[in-house]
């Protein structure tokens, strides 16, 4: 039987590998069309991302008791991907017709924080549930189909979640390296309906024969020695364990993200490549664990392990990539020749030897999980609601961790103290787990109180990251540091060191922003003060002043009689000073970050006294928020408006330089009204 039914499992593994890699290019391109129409913020992002994964926890609790009792598994998941494939030719249109009522929110309610993201998640969840809770019943049901005989119940799920993430490895690499740049958003919104049909189609085919072996399989698998099942009290301890460990995977992969974006930049290219790094660790990691959980036969000693590993590598992980700077300074140093495919492939490599035993450790928590919520022979009907109730509780998990992340703790605690924290419940969670499911009560002791003590000596006690060569900019600047290290045959740490003095540094929601002096080379004269966002110079009080200071009253000297004013990207506040000496009434300035606003206005910096305070006129006014979504939404009426974004290829910016924003921008000029726009055509 195990010969005739290999080739139906490596259809099963290929069709949801077909999944995931669909799954994975929704959510790209989805992110990207909601951003259009909720703005790049990241409580306006964090919020999309929630409504998403809030309706792949109810697909998966509701898919969960649906196919425990289901005979044709693979004909209904046949059935579910199907109709993913046709709801999803409309996402792009729903998200486009919120675009009135999104702007009726930020009319009325922007001012209202919470009020408004909590508006903004019922909108995405209104477009975003209905499907990804057709995506989220996938899992249980397969898992279903693939659960007769459960002798080998670890490796078989382990096997299907890794086929599926590492079809949205596929998808995450593809949409951000080819997909998009080639098809662009709606091309590749229908290459991955395609994918989505053809699974479905496939699925149906192949579903006849698989439903009539996997019977037969699963009446020769039961016929094994029942293990005990567990107790209530270490079932709900195991399946919070399971959901903390998605909350502590998100808080690591974001601050993880925001770390790195210091190191290797916030293009888009460098965002894809973490993702695609961080998910193929989960996929080894489900694959080697679910093995060994079948083995060992002892998935809960495992499971404890494993959050005990995560959660020391949650605080030594800012040393480690504390190590990445000089590394990537040596790949960058070789100036604007290096061969682009080359870098992406190092930086993958790097990035994924780095993250691997994190992203490994979470990905073996779902086999380890599950075989331990359905020991050796178990009632195959039982293994899907299981699976649909661990997977539910880690997107919730998720949601919270992902949420908590980008409100609370990254605002509040910075990077390094989150993952702290973060690790710090990790091993609470491998306490806890110990305590309701371990054998004799001295032994339970013993464990909790030694993962206790590692897990404090672990979160007050791990090394730090070298603040001043995590904000170095290497990824911009490595050609630079390295041919000054070789001419002054210093070492490049050293040299790093010795050309820059923080005076701030602010791990804020939307960058990493630090205020410094920085020492030009080769130059007589004092040093400059510097103002970088994750590592990248976005204002200056020398070479930039001169065409910030520009754009402000370029526009302005041709308007006969300007009264209004907008300026997209505060930066230093050089641009807005030079507006603001005009006689305007009022000005606006929208500026993303709220870090960078506070560099510009605090008194200590000196970015405060070149800008003259300009924060404090009363005819200024401030707008924390992204600037396309305020030029689409207000309707307020502009005589001058002044852009001067980020570069372009910078995530997220390049909304900001198309046909359709300049739309945008003219419907918002008053009569007569001048716009005046800043290119950054070096570095392209």
């Amino acid at each position: 039987m195990t010969e005739r039914r290999s080739i139906p499992i490596a259809l099963i593994l290929a069709l949801f590998i077909g999944s995931g890699f669909a799954g994975l290019v929704y959510e790209i391109v989805w992110t990207r069309l909601f951003g259009l129409v909720m703005g790049n913020t990241t409580f306006s992002i964090t919020t999309v991302l929630a409504a998403f994964m809030a309706g792949l926890a109810l697909g998966s609790a509701w898919g969960g008791r649906r196919a425990g009792a289901s005979v044709r598994p693979v004909r209904t998941y046949a059935i579910l991907e199907a109709s993913i494939g046709i709801y999803c030719l409309a996402v792009p249109h729903l998200i486009g017709a919120l675009d009135p009522v999104c702007r009726a929110l930020y009319r009325n309610f922007y001012g209202d924080f919470i009020l408004f993201h909590v508006l903004l998640f019922l909108l995405g969840a209104a477009v975003l549930v209905p499907v990804t809770a057709l995506m989220g019943a996938t899992l249980p049901y397969l898992s279903r189909a693939v659960s007769g005989g459960s002798a080998r119940l670890g490796t078989r799920l382990g096997d299907l979640y890794a086929a599926n993430t590492i079809g949205a490895v596929a998808g995450a690499l593809g949409a951000g390296f080819l997909l998009v740049p080639r098809l662009g958003v709606s091309g590749t919104n229908l290459l991955a309906v395609g994918v989505n049909l053809a699974v479905g189609a496939l699925a149906w085919i192949v579903s006849s024969r698989w439903e009539a072996t996997a019977a037969a399989d699963a009446q020769a698998g039961s016929a094994g020695p029942v293990a005990p099942a567990l107790g209530r009290a270490a079932t709900w301890a195991v399946l919070a364990s399971f959901g903390a460990s998605g909350a502590i995977s998100l808080a690591y992969q974001i601050a993880w993200t925001r770390a790195l974006s210091m190191v290797i930049g916030m293009s888009t290219y460098a965002f894809t490549t973490i993702v695609g790094a961080f998910i193929l660790g989960i996929a080894v990691g489900s694959a080697v664990f679910g093995r060994l959980a079948d083995r060992t036969g002892r998935p809960l000693s495992l499971l404890t392990l494993c959050l005990v590993g995560i959660g020391l590598c949650g605080p030594f992980s800012p040393w480690v990539i504390g190590q990445l700077p000089l590394r990537v300074l040596d790949l960058y140093s070789g100036g604007q020749d290096v061969d682009f495919a080359r870098i992406q492939v190092t930086l993958f490599g790097l990035l994924f030897a780095l993250l691997f035993v994190p992203t490994a450790l979470f990905g073996g928590a779902f086999p380890l999980a599950t075989r331990a919520l359905a020991p050796p022979g178990s009632d195959p009907r039982r293994v899907a609601p299981l699976v649909g109730r661990a997977y539910a509780a880690n997107t919730l998990g998720a949601i919270l961790g992902s949420v908590a992340c980008g409100f609370v703790l990254l605002p509040w605690l910075q990077i390094q103290w989150t993952l702290r924290a973060a690790g710090g419940l990790a091993f609470a969670c491998a306490v806890a787990l110990v305590v309701a499911t371990g054998a004799g009560a001295l032994r339970r002791a013993v464990a909790g109180v030694a993962i206790t003590v590692a897990g404090v000596i672990a979160v007050l006690l791990a090394p730090w990251w070298d603040q001043v060569l995590m904000g170095a900019g290497v990824y911009l600047y490595g050609q630079d540091y390295a041919r000054e290290a070789k001419v002054t045959r210093r070492p490049v740490d050293r040299v790093i060191h010795e050309r820059g003095r923080v005076l701030m540094h602010r791990e804020g929601v939307g960058g990493t922003v630090q205020v410094k002096y920085v020492d030009e080379v080769g130059s007589r004269e004092p040093p400059v003060l510097v103002l970088l966002v994750n590592g990248k110079p976005e204002a200056t009080t020398r070479g930039d002043m001169r065409t910030q200071t520009l754009l402000g009253h370029l526009a302005t000297i041709f308007h006969p009689a300007p009264r209004r004013g907008l300026v997209i990207g505060l930066g230093g506040g050089l641009t807005l000073a030079s507006m603001a000496s005009h006689g305007f009434e009022r000005i606006d300035c929208l500026e993303i970050s709220p870090a960078v606003a506070e560099a510009a206005r605090r008194e200590d910096l000196g970015f405060a006294a070149a800008n003259r305070h300009v924060l404090d006129r009363s005819e200024v006014r401030l707008i924390l928020g992204d600037g396309r979504t305020h030029v689409a939404f207000t309707d307020e009426r502009y005589d001058v408006i002044s852009s001067q974004p980020s570069n372009p290829w910078i995530a997220g910016v390049a909304s900001l330089f198309t046909a359709e924003f300049f739309d945008l921008v003219h419907e918002r000029l008053a009569d007569g009204g001048l716009f005046c726009q800043w290119v950054q055509a070096y570095r392209m």
